[in-house]
């Protein structure tokens, strides 16, 4: 009988141990989803900004669009000048029939 608590010593110890490991591992495991987290957190920061990068390229391309089509309404209105002029000249032409 004087080994059954001696056994039951070990026994309980062996549990103190194994609960120990385990709340250390617990705790790596806690650390590692942290760092998961901050580490996607990160990555979702750098997809944002070139989003935003992205978005702002169009934003140019969209103001360097408008630049052109206001160049083309300028083309077109000297166009309507110019066609304005040549049938003021042509009425003004004497009639040669």
């Amino acid at each position: 009988m004087s080994s059954q608590p001696g056994e039951i010593g070990r026994k309980v110890g062996q549990l103190g141990d194994d609960v120990t490991f385990i709340y250390e591992q617990l705790d790596k495991l806690d650390k590692r989803q942290e760092r998961f987290e901050r580490e996607v957190a990160r990555r979702f920061d750098g997809v944002d900004q070139r989003f935003d990068g992205v978005d702002q390229r169009f934003d140019g391309i969209d103001q360097r669009f408008d630049g052109i089509d206001q160049r083309f309404d300028g083309i077109d209105q000297r166009f309507d000048g110019i066609d304005a002029t040549l049938a003021e000249l042509l009425r003004r032409m004497p009639d040669r029939s």
